[in-house]
C-alpha cells in the first residue's frame, strides 16, 4: 500500500488507497475479503467502490471489480512521485 486514509463528511466515512499496481490491488483484496464481508454483515454499507488507474492496470481488475460491482476509471493525465523497488 503507498498510502492510506480516511476522510469523514456528515455520517460518511470515505476510505482512499493506494497501490503501485492491479496485482497489489488484487492481493490487498485477497487479504481483506473475509473482513469486508464482516463488515458489510452488520456495522456498514459500502455506498460504492472504485479502482483508479492506468487502463492497462485497470485491466487486471474486471473481473473483480464486476464481482464487487465496483466502477473502473482510466487515468487521463497526472503525475506520481514515487517509483516502484
Amino acid at each position: 500500500c503507498v498510502y492510506y486514509g480516511w476522510t469523514k463528511v456528515g455520517d460518511k466515512l470515505f476510505c482512499r488507497e493506494g497501490y503501485t499496481d492491479g496485482d497489489a490491488v488484487l492481493a490487498h483484496l485477497g487479504n481483506v475479503g473475509s473482513c469486508i464481508d464482516k463488515l458489510l454483515a452488520g456495522p456498514c454499507k459500502l455506498d460504492r467502490i472504485e479502482f483508479h488507474g492506468p487502463a492497462a492496470e485497470l485491466e487486471k481488475l474486471k473481473k473483480t471489480a464486476a464481482n464487487l460491482g465496483a466502477a473502473l476509471y482510466a487515468h487521463d493525465s497526472g503525475f506520481q512521485r514515487y517509483e516502484k523497488a
